[in-house]
């Protein structure tokens, strides 16, 4: 039970990967292949047949969900490039639709609006934006606040989770049973902080308690701390904003947050 399984009502595990037939495309090579179904357990139904059945049910699976199975399914999506289910099953290596090609300049112009190379962008242009890469100093460095000397980067994973997937799983907890905040020997060294404290990382929207870990000089750049986000216990979120954002991209600062780190004494641990 995942922290967003408890907030359901009613609860529908997926199938896995390996008891259903899948489409995967690889748009760099130009091939596409479909995976085996190589497992099957009696009276269970897949999510798509549920979806399926109960949208018949209800009166409406004729418009919505007319194929009768996933295979039906991934027969309608390869309809119009002329491959079939089956044709991509005798390639289990996969399919090359489309030999792949080099140079395609030296034959014929590039796939912009002029046929050439393009160093602006006419679309930013037409929002108001510069039409050429400009650098901008980030908030932290523009106006730097010195309550708030360290630059806080998220979204970084750890190799054994994916996201906060996998960490009800105890041989990977036994690895990481904690959120970390990753730090640089120099700046450790000038909090007194060691490897393994518990700290207090502070930014102007919340603080988070959290154990440190000092990592090798090459690994981290000074003034620089990392957390790695999908922790229940530990929400990173809690200190970054979700009012800042990139105005191109969109993209939410998560990146560069200022913080402050306070070493916990060990008579005031939690």
């Amino acid at each position: 039970m995942t922290p967003t399984a408890r907030l359901a009502d009613y609860i529908l595990p997926a199938s896995t990967f390996l008891e259903r037939e899948e489409l995967h495309f690889y748009p760099t090579q130009q091939r596409v292949n479909i995976t085996r179904r190589v497992a099957k357990v009696a009276g269970l139904r897949n999510e798509y047949q549920m979806w399926h059945d109960l949208a018949h049910r209800l009166g409406f699976g004729e418009d919505l969900f007319p194929w009768r199975d996933d295979t039906e399914v991934n027969q309608w999506l390869l309809e119009p490039t002329g491959l079939t289910v089956e044709k991509l099953r005798s390639h289990p290596e996969g399919y090359v639709y489309k030999p792949v090609e080099y140079q395609k300049h030296l034959r014929g112009r590039l796939p912009t609006a002029s046929g050439k190379l393009e160093f602006t962008s006419a679309y930013l242009q037409r929002l108001g934006l510069p039409e050429i890469p400009e650098y901008r100093p980030p908030s932290y460095r523009s106006q730097g606040d010195e309550n708030y000397p360290f630059v806080m980067t998220t979204g970084a994973r750890k190799s054994l989770f994916y996201h906060s997937r996998h960490q009800n799983i105890d041989r990977f907890r036994d690895v990481h049973p904690d959120a970390e905040v990753e730090i640089h020997p120099a700046d450790a060294a000038g909090l007194g902080i060691a490897d393994g404290d518990a700290v207090r990382v502070v930014s102007d929207l919340g603080e988070l308690v959290i154990r440190a870990a000092v990592k090798h000089a090459a690994e981290l750049r000074q003034g620089v701390v990392e957390i790695y986000h999908g922790w229940e216990d530990w929400r990173v979120n809690l200190l970054t904003h979700d009012d800042i954002n990139d105005p191109i991209s969109g993209f939410p600062l998560l990146k560069a947050v200022p913080v402050r780190i306070e070493k916990i004494e060990a008579d005031k641990k939690p």
